[in-house]
């Protein structure tokens, strides 16, 4: 979609109390959901820009490669004055401290547009849902929950820095439950076509914690690797 056309890239949902990346929308709420929003928020303000804190409206763009054969975005009503509606800014102030949790979101949709697509894989949730410890006294919530041959699956994304302590608990989280955790990261493309040539990759000082936290495993994917998955019909990272 444009970004003429995505004024608003976060919402705040005040049923639920939480920020919403507007590029999510299509994997946080089912369509019976989408089109109750579109009805009701005019009447109920659940959702309001997280900018300026007024009210937004939901609408839709056709968008056959979407999982509800929709793109969905939010835009001011007309007379309300925020940085995030106006055109005098550039894109990149308006965005400013927005594109990582793009990029976020942007790979958790492909990764889930590509597992659906594959064999013996489904995929629960996609950064919605808590997870439980055994004891219940501990919680997490995936970026992307899925299961290979019925068994849970956990995969975080990670894009940038994060303390080894983090990463460590994550891991711990997981292998109480016995749940594989898979941490990715993205590259570019000529990176992959490179083969994994690790004296010219400028591997990052996350992907070096997650590794070593990691038994010396950390993995890529994009969308180059995200076809190779499918042509294949297994997943590649």
């Amino acid at each position: 979609m444009e970004n003429s056309k995505r004024q608003i890239p976060i919402v705040i949902d005040t049923e639920r109390n939480e920020p919403i990346w507007v590029a999510s929308l299509s994997w946080i709420y089912e369509q019976h959901e989408l089109q109750e929003i579109r009805q009701a928020n005019i009447k109920h303000h659940r959702f309001v820009c997280q900018n300026c804190k007024q009210l937004v409206y939901l609408h839709a763009k056709r968008d056959d490669d979407s999982r509800h054969g929709h793109q969905y975005y939010f835009s001011h009503p007309e007379g309300i004055d925020c940085d995030w509606k106006s055109d005098s800014k550039s894109r990149a102030e308006i965005y400013a401290g927005v594109s990582e949790g793009d990029k976020h979101w942007q790979m958790k949709e492909l990764l889930a547009k590509t597992l659906i697509n594959l064999p013996n894989w489904e995929v629960v949730d996609v950064d919605t849902q808590f997870v439980f410890s055994l004891d219940k006294l501990k919680r997490a919530k995936p970026d992307l929950h899925a299961r290979y041959f019925g068994t849970d699956v956990a995969f975080e994304i990670q894009l940038r820095s994060e303390s080894p302590k983090v990463i460590l608990d994550r891991q711990h989280f997981y292998q109480e439950k016995e749940w594989p955790l898979i941490w990715l990261s993205a590259e570019n493309e000529d990176q992959i076509l490179d083969f994994f040539d690790k004296e010219r990759i400028a591997v990052k000082q996350v992907q070096k914690d997650i590794a070593f936290c990691n038994r010396g495993n950390w993995f890529i994917f994009n969308k180059f690797l995200a076809s190779q998955s499918l042509e294949k019909s297994s997943l590649r990272y």
